[in-house]
């Protein structure tokens, strides 16, 4: 499995509350979590279905709640799940669609990252598609402080440019 492929971020988090690690990674199938009380041995809690390295995560310190941003939607959209860990469990809400894309070549989003404001806003980027082989930064950030499930308008960043979304 290529467990972490080309993502650009870690995914490790430490849980104050439980005093657990956390770890994310691709399977090659799924997006899976595992959690280790001394960072050494890991045992395997769960899976979310979204077969992509392509995801990030967040989460509000110190409490037990991570933020997840993920390709999904055919790989077009970028989709936010909210998780509450409760010792050795994570339990999910449904996925919103954070970014909404619709045309493969002209409107699809890819590499989502994902932040909370110091006031507890959730706010995602990823990289959309705007033409063949043309990108911008695009962000959006929730309404509701911690709450994934309404969205203000999103907004880009910069201006487009050409292959990997790089800027000189």
């Amino acid at each position: 499995a290529n467990a972490m492929g080309t993502s650009f971020q870690s995914k490790i988090i430490f849980n104050p509350a439980t005093s657990n690690y956390w770890s994310f990674y691709y399977d090659g199938s799924a997006i899976a979590y595992a959690s280790s009380p001394d960072g050494v041995t890991w045992t395997v809690r769960g899976s979310l279905a979204y077969n992509t390295f392509h995801f990030a995560l967040t989460q509000r310190d110190p409490t037990s709640t991570v933020f997840l941003a993920t390709q999904c939607g055919s790989d077009l959209d970028i989709c936010v799940r909210k998780g509450t860990i409760a010792g050795t469990v994570i339990s999910w809400t449904d996925e919103v669609t954070a970014l909404d894309g619709t045309n493969a070549t002209t409107n699809a989003y890819t590499r989502p990252n994902i932040a909370l404001s110091r006031n507890g806003y959730i706010w995602v980027a990823a990289r959309k598609q705007t033409a063949a082989s043309t990108f911008i930064s695009t962000v959006r950030n929730s309404t509701n402080v911690e709450d994934p499930s309404s969205w203000n308008t999103a907004s880009t960043v910069g201006s487009s440019c050409p292959t990997w979304g790089r800027r000189s």
